[in-house]
C-alpha cells in the first residue's frame, strides 16, 4: 500500500484492512541532491493491529539503526541502538527511552559478538556483503560491516586464516571513509 501524500509505503501482511504480521514500513523523506536515492526511515518486523509489536528493524534517515523489541509503536524491551557516529547500546528501553544512562564502552570497532541480532541495511552508504557469521571467527568491525572472502581464505592454510581474516578487516576499517565516498559517488550514478 502506498500513501500518496504522505509519501509512505507498506509492504507485508494485512488482517482485515490493518496491518498485521510481518511486514516493512517506509516513510521517504526527500530525495539525496545529486543521487536518484531518497532518504527515507524503514522500520522492518512485526505489526500487531497496524502498530510495531514484537521483533523489529528501524533504520533512520540519519544513518543510525535500532534492532530489538517493540511494543505499542515504541522501543521497549531489550535492543540495540547504534547511533550515527558509530556508538552502540546495548541494553534495556522502556517506552521508547534507553533506561539507564550508556557509558558507550562499544564502538564499530570494539564490540561484543552480537550475532544473535540479525542486522540489515535499507540500502544506506556503508553497508558491504559479509564476513561469514557461520565461519567461527568473530568480526572486529562488529556487524555493521559484511564481507564474504570465504573463497580467499580457503586458498590459506586453516592456522593462518584468522590472522588473514583480521587484516582484511583492519584494511577495511582503515580506509572506511575512502570505501564510503566510493561507494556514495557510484550509487549516484543510477
Amino acid at each position: 500500500m502506498r500513501w500518496i501524500i504522505s509519501n509512505e509505503e507498506y509492504i507485508g501482511q494485512w488482517e482485515n484492512g490493518i496491518q498485521n504480521g510481518h511486514g516493512t514500513h517506509t516513510w521517504f523523506l526527500k530525495r539525496v541532491p545529486g543521487s536518484q536515492y531518497s532518504l527515507r526511515n524503514e522500520y522492518v518486523g512485526n505489526f500487531v493491529n497496524g502498530q510495531r509489536q514484537g521483533h523489529g528493524q528501524y533504520f533512520y534517515a540519519n544513518g543510525a539503526m535500532y534492532d530489538g523489541e517493540w511494543q505499542n509503536n515504541n522501543k521497549h524491551g531489550m535492543g540495540k541502538f547504534v547511533f550515527k557516529n558509530g556508538r552502540i547500546y546495548v541494553g534495556e528501553f522502556v517506552n521508547d527511552q534507553i533506561s539507564e544512562y550508556p557509558n558507550f564502552k562499544y564502538d564499530r570497532v570494539n564490540t561484543p559478538d552480537l550475532s544473535g541480532i540479525r542486522t540489515q541495511s535499507p540500502g544506506g552508504a556503508g553497508t558491504l556483503n559479509t564476513f561469514p557469521t557461520n565461519s567461527g571467527i568473530p568480526s572486529l568491525a562488529g556487524s555493521y560491516i559484511e564481507l564474504d572472502i570465504t573463497s580467499l581464505l580457503n586458498t590459506f592454510p586453516e592456522n593462518e586464516r584468522l590472522e588473514e581474516l583480521k587484516q582484511v578487516e583492519y584494511g577495511i576499517l582503515r580506509n572506511l571513509t575512502v570505501l564510503k565516498k566510493t561507494y556514495k559517488y557510484y550509487s549516484s550514478l543510477g
